[in-house]
């Protein structure tokens, strides 16, 4: 999966990427429809890499298709958390504990760099700062795990899920406790106990989740 640092290498690349950094930058709603026209003069690209970009997003679960009518972002649900999470709670904790053992002095260097912006991200209390590095800290571990097709599956659902963990960011108060989690975590990677790691990671998922599957589930009550 296309992350916010990757560049396209094709035009079909880059229209995927433009609409993926607006759907996981809040600029386009669950729900909202993508007009190709419009869409594709914005980008000032032809409709044709559009159309196949948005198929990659379909691909990735961020857009479905509108019989005659072209294409809608997903919409945020309950189920649609709860399974995506259900996976994460799975695979990431498997993949920091694969990484654990293999951080050197480099790749700890990486990670608390990668922290540090993190918290200076959370400070400035916007989302499209603190989107970039939160993702960078995560895949700095889970890169060091050693499976291509684990940090596949694993890329796919973060994207998903990135839609979702804006809603707990934005709520103030929780800075702190997520920065501390993320602290928490990197610290039993520092320390080389795959164990404590993973466990971390899980709690961490587990307060994302359970924080914004109760937002969803108040909107949907009130819907």
């Amino acid at each position: 999966m296309a992350s916010p640092s990757t560049r396209p290498t094709s035009l079909v690349e880059l229209a995927a990427t433009l609409l993926r950094e607006e759907i996981l930058a809040g600029s386009l709603h669950p729900g909202d429809r993508i007009h190709i026209a419009e869409t594709a003069a914005r980008f000032e690209l032809s409709p044709i890499p559009l159309r196949e970009g948005l198929r990659m997003l379909v691909s990735e679960g961020l857009v479905v298709p509108q019989p005659q009518r072209g294409y809608r972002v997903t919409a945020a649900t309950v189920e649609d958390i709860d399974d995506t999470y259900r996976l994460r709670l799975l695979l990431d904790p498997m993949a920091v504990r694969l990484a654990v053992t293999n951080f050197d002095d480099e790749s700890r260097t990486h990670l608390q760099g990668c922290f540090d912006r993190m918290v200076t991200s959370y400070r400035k209390g916007d989302w499209p700062s603190h989107r970039v590095p939160h993702r960078e800290f995560h895949f700095a571990i889970y890169s060091q795990c050693d499976s291509p097709w684990l940090l596949r599956c694993i890329s796919m659902l973060w994207e998903n899920s990135d839609r979702y963990q804006r809603l707990s960011t934005d709520l103030r108060g929780t800075r702190d406790q997520r920065l501390a989690e993320h602290r928490g975590i990197m610290e039993a990677v520092f320390a080389g106990d795959p164990e404590e790691a993973g466990q971390r990671m899980e709690s961490h998922l587990r307060v994302t989740h359970g924080t914004v599957r109760a937002l969803l589930a108040g909107k949907e009550t009130q819907g």
